[in-house]
């Protein structure tokens, strides 16, 4: 058994944790260069300056909404080395902030536990969840990309509706859909579940947030930043197929491992060189490809609908955040597999989904289903990586698509333990309604392996 941490110590390592990130801050810039910040900049200074920053004939383009421009405005203050210091510790602070996030939102499921199992058992999944989500927590930092920031406020948002503040459920939502665009996909999911108030806040916010630009600084062409974005880069896409524009995506794109993206490499042969890789399975193009593709992002939607309906687990009962946080989970990789583009560091939004299913294993039910999403992860994640397995494999791997499998399996995971515990709501709410001082606590919670879920 492992004795708690006390208070002081607990103080101390958060000190500590604090000192290292801005010493790494302040350090880091001196050795790192490259990376998202200075296409970020550079579209900020032109947006500081009055000028079009919405230009496809010059790559790498910025191809974000308006409102995310409004991020970097304050770092325009400072010198490069400035800007750069201060993006690696919001990033710092945002992936704190990501932990402590699901930290709280998993908090009822392993504080409902009691000795002598709780602290051995969560060091446990606490490990596992390390080590499946480390690499996806840690890529965003290293592209000093804004990524962090949109998963913080969907799973925000989550945490809000857990505590019925519909209001700040929205308002987070809809921000993160005003930066990102994908989140969208969290309105339809409050209308669904006749949440007023939140889907009103939420459609305010996305309107507010996309024309706040324009109010500090207009757009040198006759239309609204909103309107440059829409023509020069969304209108360039097409439901159904791999992203391509001038100066912003290309259809074949190994690092694109969205649906459309990875289904248009496994449909189009190429021939092997340099960053190609053939792994075509057929070569389908035209409209029956993208009738396909189609049909996959149906089913993706209506598995969205289908797992985050309304629920007693969602409206009520002890483990409402942590059920919220599993809903918001499958709608993270739902933005990932609809999105026309879906790059290495988007895919920090696969945390929430991992840790929902690792801590419903080790503290509700051991079922196979949380286990194959767990092995999933492990195979495509840390045990893909080009230090494992080298740089040919993993590069090979990438371009048939295995951020899209783990994504999928994230999400089915995590969808299937949302529907089976919704039929045991009863049963669940009984169990951590109970005494938690049982000595018996620990055997009623854990049942015995499930077949299925």
């Amino acid at each position: 058994m492992f004795a708690p941490l006390q208070n002081w110590q607990v103080r101390a390592i958060g000190v500590g944790i604090i000192l290292c990130a801005i010493v790494a801050s302040a350090v880091l810039p001196l050795f790192a260069s490259g990376g998202m910040i200075p296409i970020y900049m550079k579209a900020t200074d032109r947006y500081l300056a009055g000028e079009q920053f919405y230009l496809p004939n010059e790559p790498p383009a910025y191809t974000y909404p308006p409102a995310m421009i409004l991020t970097t405005v304050p770092l325009a203050v400072f010198p490069e080395y400035g800007w750069r210091a201060l993006n690696w510790l919001e990033n710092f602070s945002l992936a704190a902030g990501l932990i402590a996030l699901a930290t709280v939102m998993v908090w009822p499921v392993i504080a409902a536990d009691g000795p002598p199992l709780r602290d051995r058992r969560y060091l446990i999944a606490a490990t596992v969840v390390t080590i499946l989500c480390l690499k996806y927590i840690i890529s965003p930092i290293k592209y000093q990309a804004h990524d962090l920031m949109v998963v913080v406020a969907v799973g925000g948002a989550a945490l809000a509706m857990s505590r019925s503040n519909d209001k700040w459920g929205g308002l987070l939502g809809g921000m993160a859909a005003a930066l990102k665009a994908t989140p969208m996909l969290l309105l339809p999911v409050l209308v669904m579940q006749r949440r007023v108030v939140a889907s009103m806040t939420f459609g305010t916010a996305v309107l507010v947030l996309t024309l706040l630009p324009d109010l500090f600084v207009a757009s040198p062409d006759d239309a609204t930043w909103a309107q440059s974005w829409y023509s020069r880069f969304v209108s360039k896409t097409s439901v159904g197929e791999a992203a391509e524009g001038d100066g912003a995506w290309t259809a074949w794109n190994a690092l694109n491992q969205s649906i459309p993206g990875t289904m248009y490499r496994l449909m189009t042969p190429v021939e092997t060189g340099g960053e190609l890789k053939n792994v075509a399975i057929a070569d389908l193009g035209g409209r029956t490809a993208k009738l396909i593709v189609l049909l996959i992002e149906v089913a993706v939607f209506g598995f969205i609908v289908l797992t985050c309906r309304r629920s007693p687990l969602l409206d009520a009962g002890p483990l409402r955040s942590f059920y919220w946080m599993g809903a918001a989970g499958v709608v993270l990789c739902g933005m990932l597999l609809l999105s026309p583009m879906s790059s290495t560091q988007h895919f920090c939004a696969l945390c929430l989904p991992i840790a929902f299913f690792t801590v419903h294993y080790f503290f509700i039910r051991r079922t196979w289903v949380a286990l194959a999403g767990m092995s999933a992860v492990m195979l495509g994640g840390p045990l893909a990586s080009q230090d494992l397995v080298g740089e040919t494999y993993s590069s090979w791997a990438q371009a048939a698509g295995s951020a899209t499998i783990v994504t999928i399996a994230c999400m089915v995971s995590t969808g299937v333990l949302l529907l089976s515990d919704r039929k045991r709501s009863e049963q669940i709410f009984a169990r951590f309604e109970s005494d938690s001082s049982s000595p018996n606590r620990d055997e009623a919670i854990i049942s015995p392996p499930a077949a299925a879920a």
